[in-house]
């Protein structure tokens, strides 16, 4: 049985959704090669260096113990190569978050939800965005305040 095709001056949905899953896979395929992608830039004459995968994410910060003026021994410099990282991603994490909620209020606010639920014939929420994976060198969050005596 033959594939029905669009009448002349009609519209073929179906070429549009092989076209939209075609270039879906091509984004997708383009995004695994963007994780394997590593780039270097460094500051100060080499004093501080900083390798990001292809999507901007910090992978490292090295910090070059012998530039002259840092007086600092190796263990420290890579302690603090670590802290900027972990700290980088803290703050990703948190304007990440910032910005989900705020689309979301948008979102609200516009109607998206109540129009995308009539549609669905659910209870949609708007997407949510992808908070970037926790970092097995991210800070632990703060401990609580010791209780106080009286």
């Amino acid at each position: 049985m033959s594939q029905p095709t669009a009448e002349p001056g009609g519209f073929d949905f179906g070429a549009l959704l092989r076209q939209a899953q075609q270039i879906q896979a091509e984004l997708s395929t383009a995004q695994a090669s963007l994780s394997d992608t590593m780039v270097t830039g460094s500051a100060g004459d080499g004093a501080v260096t900083v390798q990001l995968d292809g999507r901007g994410e910090v992978l490292s910060v090295t910090i070059d113990p012998q530039t002259p003026g840092l007086e600092l021994d190796a263990d420290t410099a890579e302690l603090v190569g670590d802290l900027v990282v972990a700290a980088y991603r803290d703050a990703r994490a948190r304007a990440d978050a910032a910005a989900e909620e705020r689309m979301q209020r948008v979102a609200q606010q516009s109607g998206l939800t109540d129009m995308m639920s009539g549609l669905l014939g659910t209870s949609a929420q708007p997407p949510r965005l992808a908070a970037p994976p926790a970092s097995p060198t991210a800070a632990p969050p703060p401990a609580p305040p010791e209780p106080r005596d009286a």
